[in-house]
């Protein structure tokens, strides 16, 4: 599984929640080291969860690059400004979001469903 945030605090927070779940984390503070990482680890994450606003590179354009590499993998978006996903471009409008601060359930429920697809694909 793949973090992606600039804020350190969501990253950390996130390594803990999934490591309770004994789902090994992989964290990156901005899209262009998150790409770094997969091409390091040479295999689509299960789940990335990434900010939208960061700086080097946002989550909309990791969201596209990952479209169109990584489609093993369930993308999901988190922001707790840019949350008027009608505002968003209109290519990326489906991507599934939260809005940042959310429940540690939510997560719970995302990475199960990062599984059910990796095991119907």
């Amino acid at each position: 599984m793949l973090v992606v945030d600039d804020e350190r605090s969501y990253r950390d927070l996130l390594e803990t929640a999934f490591g309770l779940h004994e789902v090994e984390v992989v964290a990156a503070p901005n899209g262009q080291a998150a790409l770094s990482a997969i091409a390091a680890r040479g295999s689509d994450p299960l789940l990335v969860l990434s900010d939208v606003l960061m700086p080097v590179m946002d989550g909309f354009t990791l969201a596209r690059r990952l479209r169109d590499g990584a489609r093993r993998t369930l993308l999901v978006l988190m922001s707790g400004s840019a949350t008027d996903q009608s505002a968003w471009p209109a290519d990326l409008r489906e991507v599934p979001f939260m809005t940042k601060p959310f429940r540690l359930d939510r997560l719970t429920a995302w990475l199960g469903e990062a599984r059910r697809r990796r095991e119907a694909a």
